[in-house]
């Protein structure tokens, strides 16, 4: 994806275990940028979250969020105003209150999605 997107990555969590985990799974070169919450000082689905990596996004058209845990993520990505596709590998049936604009079950489904966008 990255040759053909920009791709930003935005997660919860304490700064120091994901930015392991992003170098141990070898990904972390794929993002323009990486915005974790204690970094941001603001937590997924708050607005402030959103706000604070939009503005640190160039010509950002808001495009779409993939997302692979829906309650916060896909709540989120709609009050911010983005499309939301739910990664969801493990077939989990979804929130009848919480609905993604897309969903996937496979990675290799995710260019369509992105070409939709």
């Amino acid at each position: 994806l990255a040759p053909r997107f920009r791709l930003y990555l935005a997660s919860n969590g304490v700064a120091d275990t994901q930015y392991s985990r992003l170098e141990s799974a070898g990904i972390s070169t794929f993002f323009q940028e990486i915005f974790i919450s204690e970094d941001t000082g603001f937590h997924k689905p708050e607005k402030g979250y959103f706000d604070y990596c939009f503005a640190r996004i160039p010509d950002l058209t808001r495009e779409a969020m993939i997302v692979a845990q829906p309650d916060d993520d896909i709540l989120g990505g709609r009050n911010a105003g983005l499309r939301t596709c739910w990664f969801n590998r493990a077939g989990r049936p979804p929130r009848p209150d919480i609905v993604p604009d897309f969903e996937i079950h496979r990675l290799e489904e995710l260019p369509d999605i992105l070409e939709q966008c």
